[in-house]
């Protein structure tokens, strides 16, 4: 899987901007795929309508890939951000065969000995996570010439 970022929106003298997030996983159906914007360094930014950095939100999906995401990234005092974006998910594939186990699990379970039961439930999946490049993002004044 590859994380690509752009910037689409934003002017280095307003705190707004709009990123793109283009997730590659080879058309791979997601069942679940949640991001967060992180400040590597610089002023302190906050994303998706006032989450702070390093905090996962669900965003509209454009397709069951996630294969384009928009996200709206402010910058909390004027200077130079550099931020990158993480993603987790769980693939639909990995989630389904989860479900399926979990079902057989329980209907073994149902009709097992309750007092001599020692099967162990199928784990949950565990979240795949992978991370963008950085960009910079500037809030600067503007001076009169």
């Amino acid at each position: 899987m590859i994380l690509k970022i752009k910037q689409l929106v934003g002017s280095k003298y307003t705190a707004d901007d709009k990123i793109e997030v283009q997730l590659e996983a080879s058309n791979e159906a997601m069942h679940y795929v949640r991001f967060t914007v992180i400040s590597v360094s610089g002023v302190p930014i906050t994303h998706g309508g006032g989450a702070d950095s390093g905090v996962y939100l669900y965003y509209t999906k454009d397709s069951d890939t996630y294969s384009n995401t928009f996200i709206e990234v402010v910058q909390t005092t004027q200077g130079v951000s550099i931020v990158k974006v993480m993603a987790q998910g769980v693939t639909t594939a990995v989630m389904d065969a989860y479900v399926t186990a979990s079902e057989e699990y329980e209907a073994r379970r149902l009709v097992g000995d309750e007092a001599t039961w020692t099967e162990v439930p199928p784990s949950a999946p565990v979240p795949w996570e992978i991370e963008t490049a950085t960009v910079d993002l500037e809030w600067l004044d503007s001076v009169f010439k």
